[in-house]
């Protein structure tokens, strides 16, 4: 039995523009493609950051109409050698080497589950591929490879919004928003990123860094620089506009929301505290939900009929939550 992995399911919706809907599902645009693809190589999809995306399995009733599609799609770079790390080396440095991949084949790197019923999807990720957009970008490249319709390749993933917390938001309004993170996450340039709420806490964070840099003696400043990565801190804003700065205020949150749905490493903990001291997290506007899973041993992978299993079980949930395709 392999390492446990926690794992999260994003409940997405293809969105086109009002009055642009096609009158085909994008269940039916997908099994479509399929149908034109016998080979796993005609999927594929090359691209500069994941290297090559392909659809590797697909459930044996993909087919019928009346089923959902469950797909696995994996990742990985062609003749990209993969980096090992020595067990029990009796030397005070470990000798970087690499493994080259078998002929044909390449190290995978990444996992997408995916169930497509109508315009609704159930996505799960593993290893580089992160969250739901790396699969709407794949998508999104293989609508274009087999020459959909334009109006069919004009798609987006939104998550789909746990009503009852956005009506408590709504109706109670916003105190404040409560902000946390790593200061290695907030002042790494690869690691930055550009919505409302991470731009705030990145300001937040150089400025302390600056006070730290030129208030501590430099003794203290040189073990301070040391733990700066590892140090850990919060910011509360609170709405001073009234009534006007409360819808202001959601939206960022609900744009947050969507941005933590990429589960990146470090990400940033957002709270918001509504007036009646509710508290409210990205996770609880967005629908998803996590498991816990074994990988399979000696593969470090997730067991692919498990995970659609998973997807599944989800699905069968909202639908008796009366929140499946509404």
């Amino acid at each position: 039995m392999g390492r446990t992995a926690t794992k999260r399911i994003h409940y997405v919706r293809a969105v086109y523009n009002e009055g642009m809907v096609p009158q085909r599902s994008f269940s039916e645009m997908v099994r479509s493609i399929l149908a034109q693809s016998p080979n796993i190589a005609d999927t594929e999809v090359v691209t500069q950051t994941l290297g090559t995306i392909a659809i590797r399995e697909k459930n044996a009733r993909w087919q019928d109409p009346n089923y959902p599609i469950l797909l696995a799609i994996g990742a990985g770079a062609a003749r990209e050698r993969m980096a090992t790390m020595g067990i029990g080396v009796p030397s005070d440095t470990d000798v970087d080497t690499a493994e080259e991949p078998p002929n044909q084949r390449a190290f995978k790197t990444s996992d997408a589950f995916v169930l497509i019923d109508g315009f609704d999807l159930l996505v799960c990720t593993d290893g580089v591929m992160k969250g739901y957009r790396s699969v709407s970008y794949y998508l999104a490249k293989l609508f274009e490879a087999f020459a959909l319709p334009p109006g069919e390749q004009a798609f987006e993933l939104q998550p789909k919004s746990d009503q009852g917390s956005v009506d408590l938001v709504t109706r109670e309004g916003v105190k404040k928003i409560e902000l946390s993170g790593v200061m290695y996450q907030a002042t790494n340039a690869p690691a930055r990123d550009e919505t409302q709420a991470g731009s705030i806490f990145g300001r937040l964070a150089g400025d302390f860094q600056g006070w730290l840099a030129g208030s501590l003696p430099d003794e203290q400043r040189e073990a301070a620089a040391d733990q700066w990565a590892e140090m850990n801190v919060t910011t509360t804003l609170k709405p001073k506009g009234g009534k006007r700065a409360e819808p202001v205020i959601l939206e960022s949150m609900r744009q947050a929301s969507l941005d933590m749905l990429d589960e990146a490493p470090g990400s940033l903990d957002i709270t918001l505290v509504t007036k009646e001291d509710n508290r409210v997290t990205p996770m609880d506007v967005t629908l998803s939900k996590t498991f816990r899973m074994n990988r399979r041993r000696a593969r470090n992978d997730l067991p692919t009929l498990d995970v659609w299993g998973k997807l599944e079980d989800y699905r069968a949930e909202l639908i008796d939550l009366d929140t499946w395709r509404t």
